[in-house]
């Protein structure tokens, strides 16, 4: 996806109003996927994401042609993020509206017998309370590179800190888990432990 949504965004900061388009279409699931798993909440992370969108468009004669624009945009999509959680605490604890909505983190697939359905819905909602009592910081280090598949140095520049510095951020959410989850977690361990 990247190289053909960098040449639009390039054209774009050159000012060609109708690659907007182009680059909305290639960036726009990732960005709210990305602010889905942030916010755990549909109407939310659908505003944010327009909101990102519009922060693109205004900041476009900023961007220099040749970079990617998926770390630019989730660095965006973020900072928007945190400005809303910011806000949002001072009326309502994120804790207590993630427990209100009862969100569902994944969605299995179609196959799946009830009872793994139940299984992987209730790790998944355990998954996300261990994420969410974590440093933000490290529960989006994970994120970033777990869930949205971003490399080691792609994250880095989304949260503006070094390689290492993600790399045991994102470790030190991995123990998090592997300690609050203990056995359920072990099947998984494996996979998450390799990061890039």
């Amino acid at each position: 996806m990247g190289k053909p949504l960098d040449e639009a965004m390039a054209r774009y900061a050159r000012g060609d109003d109708d690659a907007f388009a182009e680059v909305y279409d290639l960036a726009a699931p990732a960005i709210h996927g990305f602010l889905l798993h942030l916010c755990r909440n549909e109407a939310q992370a659908e505003d944010l994401t327009h909101d990102t969108f519009l922060k693109i468009h205004l900041a476009r004669g900023l961007f220099r042609p040749g970079s990617e624009v998926l770390p630019w945009a989730y660095t965006i999509a973020r900072n928007l993020f945190l400005d809303s959680t910011r806000r949002k605490r001072a009326t309502v604890s994120l804790e207590a509206e993630r427990e209100e909505r009862g969100s569902d983190p994944g969605i299995p697939s179609p196959d799946a017998y009830a009872d793994e359905v139940v299984d992987a819905t209730r790790l998944a909602h355990r998954i996300e309370r261990v994420l969410g009592r974590l440093p933000e910081s490290q529960a989006t280090a994970f994120r970033l590179l777990k869930q949205e598949g971003l490399s080691v140095a792609e994250a880095a520049a989304v949260l503006g800190a070094t390689e290492a510095a993600v790399k045991l951020r994102a470790h030190r959410a991995y123990e998090a888990l592997r300690a609050e989850l203990g056995d359920t977690w072990a099947p998984q361990e494996r996979t998450l432990r390799r990061i890039p």
